[in-house]
């Protein structure tokens, strides 16, 4: 475990790679936007995992890493959305599932439209084109009963499941058998439950506490677990700011026992090389046109 004061290997890691790069200075240009909208409006916010992980472990990006998380306790994230839906530069966009056609996600982000990466054929079938974007989820009350969590869990869990239909990314894994049944079973899915109605679920599900006076909050639209996520609120607190690559940046006023909570006890510790993200081998191209911006 790494002590304060200690110093990375750093040629441990270095990621040589222009593509990811680029990809992380266009990441920076996003989030001084909401970063300054967030402070412009009264609008809280934190860095979350593997942000929250870069900001304290690295002083920003975890080197290897090609996005940023962010969350907001649903009031703010409601305050967020309407000063986005009024204006932002002429090279962002903000999307949610409320506001944008064909977008099925149960959280909100802000892209830069101009700008995209192209993930490797060697784990695609064709190079898959990714938009840059800041990824920012609303943080809800959950319950304090111990039952209503695991409810909460089961039915979210089932929405999830029924959502990432629209996610049939085609893995070189999969047989051209198993992407056509896929899409067969997405079809009748549609149908069904389309997903409009999924994501209005979702959304009700989440908020489905908001207002009560509860213990604890959950990002619960994250890839981590409901139990990993649900943290007290004492944890988030006060948005306090910390470095991030030449900036400042809120993070959780408890930190640490986020991270704790996320990660576990070894947080700060450099995982392996065989665990980390491999953008010399994912990321094989950035493009980006100028804007007026």
């Amino acid at each position: 475990m790494l002590m304060k004061g200690s110093c990375l290997k750093m040629n441990e890691l270095v990621y040589e790679n222009e593509n990811l790069k680029q990809t992380q200075k266009c990441l920076l240009k996003i989030m001084d936007v909401i970063h300054e909208i967030c402070v412009k409006n009264n609008i809280s916010y934190y860095l979350l995992g593997g942000s929250a992980l870069g900001a304290v472990r690295h002083k920003g990006f975890i080197p290897w890493d090609m996005d940023i998380d962010i969350g907001m306790p649903r009031k703010e994230y409601e305050k967020f959305a309407e000063v986005c839906r009024k204006g932002l530069p002429n090279s962002l966009e903000y999307m949610d599932f409320k506001s944008t056609n064909e977008y099925y996600m149960p959280h909100a982000m802000v892209v830069m439209k101009n700008a995209a990466v192209y993930l490797s054929p060697e784990y695609y079938r064709s190079a898959k084109k990714e938009y840059v974007l800041v990824d920012i989820f609303p943080l809800d009350n959950v319950p304090d009963s111990a039952e209503e969590q695991r409810k909460q869990k089961v039915e979210l869990k089932r929405l999830s499941k029924i959502q990432s239909r629209e996610e049939c990314i085609l893995y070189k894994r999969n047989s051209l058998f198993e992407i056509a049944a896929k899409k067969v079973i997405q079809s009748g899915l549609k149908l069904i439950y389309p997903i409009r109605k999924v994501n209005v679920d979702q959304d009700r599900v989440m908020r489905r506490f908001d207002g009560h006076e509860t213990q604890c909050i959950c990002s619960m639209a994250s890839q981590y677990s409901y139990e990993k996520q649900c943290m007290d609120i004492a944890i988030y607190g006060k948005p306090t700011l910390m470095d991030f690559s030449g900036r400042k940046y809120y993070v959780p006023e408890k930190v640490e026992a986020y991270l704790t909570k996320l990660y576990g006890k070894n947080y700060m510790s450099i995982p392996p090389v065989e665990k980390r993200y491999r953008p010399n081998e994912y990321i094989v191209k950035f493009e980006c046109v100028e804007s007026g911006d």
